[in-house]
């Protein structure tokens, strides 16, 4: 949530994001909220983010769809 002003955020996401890169993993970042936080992870090479600087939640499922994952 802090990556923008955290040093030790910093490190830590780095540090996750390394590994899963080491295993073939593609990373998703939640939390986003600020341009400066998408700019850093997207330097990291973070593949997928999710957040309320791209979008707030939506409220409902649309009516046409149960819910189930198919």
């Amino acid at each position: 949530r802090n990556l923008h002003i955290s040093d030790e955020d910093d490190a830590f996401v780095q540090a996750l994001h390394d590994v899963a890169k080491r295993k073939d993993i593609d990373t998703v970042a939640e939390m986003i909220e600020h341009k400066d936080t998408a700019d850093k992870l997207q330097k990291m090479g973070v593949e997928y983010g999710q957040g309320f600087y791209f979008a707030t939640p939506a409220p409902d499922i649309p009516d046409e769809d149960d819910g189930t994952i198919h």
